[in-house]
C-alpha cells in the first residue's frame, strides 16, 4: 500500500483500502444478496431473513459529528466497517435499488451512497456514481444528500467528487440547512473552501431559523471557520429570525475568541436582537466572564438599553449570574440601574428564585426597600407572585416586610395568592406569610381581598387554603364584587366549585344587579353557569338598570351553549328586560348570528315588541347589519311592521344610513311609500338625517322626493330645516319642488323651515331657487 493511499485519519483525506478477500478475517458477509430484476439495469436488495430490508448503516450509532469515545474521527477510520466491507464490492454487487428509486428518500435503511459519503470512502462513492448517476440526488429521512454528509464529517475529496458529479450545494436538509452551514457547524474549513468553488450563494443562505453558517461556525467557537468565511464573502451583518447577528450568537456561547475575531473583521458589537439586546446582554445570561471582559475591551457598552430599559446585568440578575454581577459591577455596569417597568436588580433575582444572587447584589449596595418606580411594587411581591418561598425567606432576612404595599394596596399576601403557580408553591408561600402575621383578609385599595386574587387567577388549591386560614368568603368589594363573581366571570370552574362549597352567596348581587351566573353567561363559560344551576342559581336576576337577564346576556354575546343550558333550566327564552326586549331584541342588536339561529330554534318570538314597539328588525336593521336582516326575515320577522309611531325597519334603517339594508329590505317586500304616524316616509327620514346615500338608494328604489307628510312637508322641509345643503341639492336635481308649502298658517316653504332654524345660505339658497322658477313660468306663459 502506498503512502499516498493510507493516510491516517487525523489527516482528514479520504484513503483508498486494499480489497478484502472473501475469506480474510477482516470481511464481514452482507445480509443482502442481490438479485437482477426484470427491467433493464435495475437491481433489487433482497434479504435472506427477511422480506423488508433491515439497515446496514455501519455508522447509525456513530455520533453525528463523526465522534466515537469522545475523540475526533477522521475519514476512512481503520476501525470503519465499511471501508472494509462495501468498498470492495463490484459494481454488480453493490447493495442496489432500482434506478428510479436511487435520487428518492431511502428508507428505512440509509442509501449506499449516503453510507459511503458518511464515513469518506471515495472509492465506493464513485463506483455508485459511475454506475447510478442519478443518486447523487438521494435523502435520507432528514433529507440529508450525500454531500451534506461529507461536508459535515469534513472529507475534502469526497465532496470534490460528488461536487463534479453534479450534487446541488443549494440543497437544503429538513431543518433548510445547506452543506455549507453544516460544514461550518462542524468547523470543516477546508470543505468550504471547495464549496465556494462551485457556489458562494449558500454562503449566506439560512436555514428555517435564520442562522447562516457564520452564526453556527461562531456559535460553535470555530475562529478560523469564522474567518474564513468573511474573507469567501459571508455577511457579518446577517441577522436569524429573532434578529441576532454572528457575535450575539458567539457571546450567548461564550465563545470569547470567535467574539474578538468577529469585531475585529468588522462586526457591530452594538448589534441588537428582536429585543434590543446587545451582544454584552447575552454574555450575561451565559455568565461566562472571559466574554463579558472580551466584549468590554472591544467597546461594549455596560449601559445600553434593551427595548425594555434593561441592561447587560438586568440579565445577569434574570440568571442569577452572580460572578457576572459582580463583574460586570467591577468594570462599571450601574448596579442601581431601573427598568421601564420600575424594576431593580432585585426585582429581577427575586422574580428568577435566585437567592444567591439577592444576597450578590445586596452586597452591590442595592436596596430590598426599593420599590418600582411604576407600581409601587417590591422585590418580595415579585417573588411571592411567582411563588418562591425561598427568595421571600431571604428577601426577610435582608430586611423586607411582608407588610409592604404598592400603589394599588396590593401586599405580598395578594401577590402570593393571585400568583403565576398553580400548583402547591404558591399555597405554601401565602401560608409562610400568614405565619409571619399577614392578614388574611387585608384589603387592596379596590377592596379585594387575597381570596379574590386567588378566585380570579383560578387556583382552586391556594383558594381552599385561604379558607382554611380564615379567609370570609362573604367578603366584597365596594361594588359589591364578591370572589365568586371574579371566579365565574372567568371561567375558573374549580375555584368556583371551592367557594360554593364553602358557602358563598350563589345569587350575590354587585351594586349594579349582576350576579355570579350573569357574568358567566355573558363570558360563555357554560361549564360554570352549569355548575351554577345545579345549585340553584336565579336565572331571572337581571341588572339593577336595563333588567338584562343572564339569557338577554348571553344572545348579546353569542353564547350559544350557554342559551342552551338556561333554557333546558327552564329560563324563559323571551324573558323581559326593562325595556320590554327579549333576548332576540339583543341578539339582533349586536347582531349575533348563532344566537339568532339558536333562539329560532327555541321558538323565541320574533315579532316581540319593545317598549316602544320596535321588533328584533327595527333593532338590527338600527345597527345597519344585512346579514342579521336577512336572516330574521328568514326566521319568520316581519318586513312592514311599525313600531309605536308608525316607523317600519326601513324606516329605521334609512336613519342609520345603511344602503345594504335599505336595499335588502326593499327586495324583500318593504313599502318606499309607508308613513310614520306623521306621514313621514322613509325619504323624509333620510332627509332629516342628512344621509345622502341613503336618498340616493331610496330615490333609485322608487321613493318619490314630492311626497308630503300630515301637515304638507316634503323631504326638502326636512332637510332644510336640519341645514343639509348638499341634501337639498341632490333633492332639487331629483325633482323636488323648493316653491312647495306646508299647511301652516304661513304656507311656508323648505326655505322658511330653513331660515326659522338659523340656517340663513340653505335658506338664501332655496329662496334664489324659488325666485329663478317663478321668472322661468313667466317666461312660459308670455
Amino acid at each position: 500500500m502506498s503512502n499516498d493511499q493510507n493516510v491516517s485519519a487525523e489527516s482528514g483525506v479520504e484513503r483508498d483500502d486494499p480489497p478484502v478477500l472473501a475469506n480474510s478475517p477482516n470481511h464481514k458477509p452482507s445480509p443482502f444478496k442481490l438479485t437482477v430484476s426484470n427491467k433493464p439495469g435495475d437491481l433489487v436488495i433482497s434479504s435472506p431473513s427477511s422480506k423488508t430490508p433491515k439497515s446496514t448503516n455501519p455508522i447509525s450509532n456513530r455520533r453525528k459529528f463523526g465522534k466515537k469515545n469522545g475523540s475526533p474521527q477522521g475519514e476512512g477510520e481503520a476501525n470503519s466497517p465499511t471501508s472494509d466491507s462495501n468498498e470492495n464490492l463490484s459494481p454488480t454487487q453493490l447493495p442496489s435499488v432500482p434506478v428510479h428509486f436511487l435520487a428518492e428518500a431511502y428508507s428505512p435503511s440509509t442509501h449506499p451512497l449516503l453510507e459511503a459519503a458518511q464515513v469518506g470512502n471515495l472509492r465506493q462513492v464513485n463506483s455508485i456514481l459511475e454506475q447510478y448517476p442519478s443518486s447523487i440526488h438521494a435523502t435520507d429521512r432528514t433529507k440529508s444528500t450525500a454531500l451534506h454528509l461529507s461536508a459535515e464529517a469534513g472529507f475534502v475529496r469526497v465532496v470534490n467528487a460528488l461536487l463534479e458529479n453534479g450534487a446541488d450545494c443549494n440543497a437544503v436538509d429538513g431543518e433548510g440547512c445547506t452543506a455549507h452551514l453544516r460544514a461550518a457547524t462542524n468547523g470543516k474549513t477546508d470543505v468550504l473552501y471547495q464549496l465556494t468553488e462551485f457556489g458562494s450563494e449558500p454562503l449566506n443562505k439560512a436555514n428555517t431559523q435564520g442562522s447562516t453558517p457564520l452564526h453556527k461556525a461562531a456559535a460553535f467557537g470555530h475562529v478560523d471557520t469564522v474567518e474564513a468565511l468573511v474573507n469567501l464573502g459571508a455577511d457579518l451583518a446577517a441577522r436569524t429570525s429573532d434578529l441576532c447577528s454572528p457575535l450575539h450568537h458567539a457571546a450567548s456561547q461564550g465563545q470569547s475568541k470567535v467574539a474578538k475575531k468577529l469585531v475585529e473583521l468588522g462586526g457591530y458589537i452594538k448589534a441588537v436582537d428582536i429585543d434590543g439586546a446587545q451582544p454584552l446582554h447575552h454574555a450575561a445570561i451565559l455568565g461566562d466572564l472571559r466574554t463579558i471582559a472580551s466584549l468590554v475591551d472591544l467597546g461594549a457598552d455596560l449601559h445600553a438599553k434593551d427595548h425594555y430599559g434593561r441592561t447587560p446585568i438586568f440579565y445577569a440578575a434574570m440568571k442569577g449570574q452572580c460572578n457576572a454581577l459582580v463583574k460586570l459591577a467591577s468594570l462599571g455596569a450601574e448596579v442601581e440601574a431601573v427598568a421601564d417597568d420600575g424594576s431593580t436588580l432585585m426585582h429581577c433575582a427575586a422574580h428568577g428564585n435566585h437567592t444567591a444572587a439577592i444576597k450578590a447584589i445586596a452586597e452591590l449596595g442595592v436596596s430590598v426597600h426599593t420599590a418600582s418606580s411604576v407600581d409601587g411594587s417590591y422585590p418580595m411581591h415579585w417573588a411571592a407572585y411567582e411563588g418562591h418561598q425561598s427568595s421571600v425567606v431571604v428577601l426577610l432576612e435582608l430586611g423586607a416586610s411582608v407588610a409592604s404595599s404598592t400603589i394599588s394596596g396590593c401586599t405580598p399576601l395578594h401577590a402570593a395568592a393571585g400568583g403565576n403557580s398553580f400548583d402547591s408553591r404558591n399555597l405554601r408561600t401565602a401560608e409562610y406569610i400568614i405565619q409571619l402575621g399577614a392578614d388574611v383578609n387585608i384589603k387592596d385599595r379596590s377592596g379585594c381581598t387575597p381570596l379574590h386574587w386567588a378566585s380570579s387567577k383560578g387556583s382552586a388549591i391556594v383558594t381552599q387554603g385561604l379558607i382554611k386560614a380564615g379567609a370570609d368568603v362573604h367578603v366584597a368589594t365596594p361594588e359589591k364584587i364578591t370572589a365568586l363573581h371574579r371566579a365565574c366571570s372567568r371561567g375558573h370552574l374549580h375555584a368556583a366549585r371551592v367557594l360554593i362549597s364553602e358557602g358563598s352567596k350563589i345569587n350575590a348581587r354587585t351594586a349594579n344587579g349582576s350576579t355570579p351566573l350573569l357574568q358567566a353567561a355573558y363570558a360563555g363559560h357554560t361549564d360554570v353557569v352549569e355548575q351554577l344551576l345545579t345549585v340553584d342559581a336565579d336565572f331571572t336576576l337581571g341588572l339593577r338598570q336595563g333588567g338584562g337577564t343572564p339569557m338577554h346576556f348571553a344572545a348579546a354575546a353569542g353564547q350559544v351553549a350557554v342559551l342552551v343550558a338556561l333554557f333546558k333550566a327552564g329560563c324563559d327564552v323571551n324573558a323581559l328586560a326593562q325595556d320590554r326586549s327579549t333576548p332576540l331584541h339583543w341578539a339582533a342588536a349586536q347582531p349575533n348570528l348563532d344566537a339568532i339561529v339558536a333562539l329560532s330554534v327555541l321558538k323565541a318570538d320574533f315579532g316581540a315588541e319593545a317598549a316602544d314597539g320596535s321588533t328584533p328588525l327595527h333593532w338590527a336593521a338600527a345597527k345597519g347589519n344585512a346579514s342579521a336582516v336577512g336572516l330574521l326575515v328568514q326566521c319568520g320577522s316581519q318586513v312592514n311592521t311599525t313600531n309605536f309611531i308608525g316607523g317600519s325597519p326601513l324606516h329605521v334603517a334609512t336613519a342609520a344610513a345603511s344602503v345594504d339594508v335599505i336595499n335588502l329590505l326593499v327586495h324583500l317586500g318593504a313599502q318606499t311609500t309607508s308613513a310614520d304616524q306623521h306621514g313621514g316616509t322613509a325619504l323624509h327620514w333620510a332627509a332629516l338625517k342628512g344621509n345622502i346615500e341613503a336618498v340616493r338608494a331610496l330615490k333609485k328604489r322608487g321613493s318619490d322626493v314630492t311626497a308630503v307628510a300630515t301637515d304638507g312637508s316634503t323631504p326638502l322641509h326636512w332637510s332644510a330645516c336640519k341645514g343639509h345643503m348638499e341634501i337639498c341639492n341632490l333633492l332639487i336635481n331629483l325633482g323636488a319642488d323648493c316653491s312647495a308649502t306646508c299647511y301652516d298658517e304661513y304656507n311656508s316653504a323648505a326655505s322658511r323651515w330653513a331660515s326659522e332654524m338659523g340656517h340663513e345660505e340653505v335658506s338664501n339658497y332655496l329662496m334664489q331657487l324659488a325666485v329663478n322658477a317663478e321668472k322661468q313660468k313667466r317666461r312660459v306663459r308670455l
